[in-house]
């Protein structure tokens, strides 16, 4: 395959017992790889506030570095996820956040006939 050349956002713990970090890094072009450490368990992850802010983050980014040329729902699951889509809804983005992949699916046909 050809070189990655879009924004990657690699979440890894060095206290995780089940991925290890050198797997959970990406080694790609520093250019668009952003290696980002969380204080969290791999099971932890979706219980995790910091996570979700950071994907959130993440996106509102890679939206206003990059830009999007078709729609992006992000569906965010887990018992912590109301501050990453605060951040999503407040970002001024194109970025729709969804609850759950029936509320994606539906916005994303939404997004695209519109």
């Amino acid at each position: 395959g050809g070189k990655l050349q879009v924004p990657v956002l690699a979440l890894y713990s060095k206290s995780d017992g089940i991925v290890g970090v050198g797997i959970a890094r990406c080694q790609a072009d520093p250019r668009y790889v952003n290696n980002v450490a969380v204080m969290a368990s791999h099971v932890g992850f979706v219980v995790n506030p910091l996570v979700f802010a950071t994907i959130a983050n993440a996106l509102v980014e890679a939206s206003k570095t990059v830009g999007f040329s078709v729609p992006l729902v992000v569906r965010l699951e887990g018992t912590e996820v109301e501050e990453g889509k605060k951040i999503l809804a407040s970002s001024g983005t194109s970025i729709i956040a969804a609850d759950g992949l029936t509320d994606a699916a539906e916005k994303i046909v939404a997004a695209v006939k519109a």
